[in-house]
């Protein structure tokens, strides 16, 4: 019985430092609800800012690497706007740079740039 009362014990104290130790993840989940919404605004400027980057960028449909490109870039801010319907804000931004990356890739294939490194 001491041995449980001894764990459980521990248990709460490893807990219980390791929240104090992350006061940035106690006042995100404190935040009032204006306070996530204007957070997902200023997060929703970089959604549209790659949707934009997306629609100027050319693709060459008659090439397997555009079209895969192109599917994997459209497949991500699909589950980024999911994301932001569910308020996952971390994973949206995941998927976001991971469009975002796909995106500068295949600017940068296209230009040559890689080329002259």
């Amino acid at each position: 019985m001491r041995f449980i009362k001894w764990a459980l014990l521990s248990v709460l104290l490893c807990g219980s430092v390791g929240v104090i130790s992350q006061p940035q993840v106690i006042a995100e989940f404190l935040s009032s609800p204006e306070e996530s919404r204007k957070l997902a605004a200023k997060n929703d400027i970089d959604m549209q800012a790659v949707k934009r980057q997306y629609l100027e960028t050319e693709f060459d449909l008659h090439k397997r690497d555009h079209i895969i490109r192109q599917q994997r870039i459209k497949h991500y801010l699909e589950l980024a706007k999911q994301y932001d319907s569910n308020e996952w804000y971390s994973s949206r931004d995941d998927v976001l740079s991971r469009a975002k990356n796909l995106l500068t890739h295949h600017e940068r294939m296209g230009s040559g740039i890689y080329a002259s490194l």
